[in-house]
C-alpha cells in the first residue's frame, strides 16, 4: 500500500511541475508561452560537410535555398506560418556516400540542427539534435521505414541527388513538427 501511495505522489507531483508550454523545447529562464504560436523563419548558418561529389550533387548554397525553401514549406503545411514568433535555424548538413566508385552514390546524411524561438529580440526557447537520427521512439518509428529505404538505395547503387533531397525535406518536416503551436 505504501508503494501504491509513493508513486500516486510522485505521478501527482510530476503532473503538477511547471510547464514552459514551449515543450519539447527548452524554455529559456523566465519564459513561458502565452498566446498561440506562429513562425517566420529567420535563416542561420548552414554548413555542408562529407566527401566532395563533383557537379552531380548541389553544392552548399543549393542546400542552405532547398532546406530553408522545405521549412518554410513544412511550416505552411502544420499550418504555423505567421509572425508572432521568429525561427532561427542552422544546420550542419553531412552528406554520406557508398559505392564500388569512391563515394558514388548518396546513402545517407545527418541533419544536426540548433534552432532558437525568439520573441521581441530575445531567444525564449531553444532545441537541438538530428531528427534523422534521433534514439527516441517517435523518431525512430517515423524512420524505420525511412532507413529501409536509404539501406536499399545504398544496396541497389541507386541513390542519388533526389534522395538526398527527400532527406532534406524529411529533416525540415521533422523539425518542424517539434515546433510548440
Amino acid at each position: 500500500m505504501k508503494v501504491v501511495f509513493v508513486v500516486f505522489i510522485f505521478l501527482f507531483l510530476s503532473a503538477c511541475a511547471s510547464k514552459s508550454g514551449f515543450e519539447p523545447y527548452e524554455a529559456t529562464p523566465g519564459n513561458e508561452k502565452t498566446e498561440a504560436m506562429s513562425y517566420k523563419i529567420e535563416e542561420g548558418d548552414f554548413s555542408l560537410s562529407g566527401p566532395d561529389v563533383g557537379e552531380s550533387y548541389p553544392g552548399e548554397a543549393e542546400l542552405k535555398s532547398d532546406f530553408y525553401g522545405y521549412l518554410k514549406d513544412s511550416i505552411d503545411e502544420r499550418g504555423v506560418d505567421g509572425e508572432s514568433y521568429t525561427l532561427r535555424v542552422s544546420v550542419e548538413w553531412e552528406r554520406r556516400m557508398s559505392g564500388i566508385k569512391k563515394d558514388s552514390v548518396f546513402s545517407s546524411a545527418v541533419c544536426r540542427f540548433n534552432s532558437e524561438i525568439i520573441k521581441n529580440g530575445e531567444v525564449v526557447a531553444v532545441d537541438y539534435g538530428d531528427p534523422l537520427n534521433a534514439d527516441s521512439a517517435k523518431y525512430n518509428n517515423k524512420n524505420f521505414f525511412n532507413n529501409l529505404k536509404r539501406m536499399a538505395d545504398t544496396l541497389t547503387q541507386s541513390g542519388d541527388a533526389d534522395s538526398e533531397q527527400r532527406e532534406m525535406k524529411r529533416c525540415a518536416m521533422l523539425l518542424v513538427e517539434r515546433l510548440p503551436k
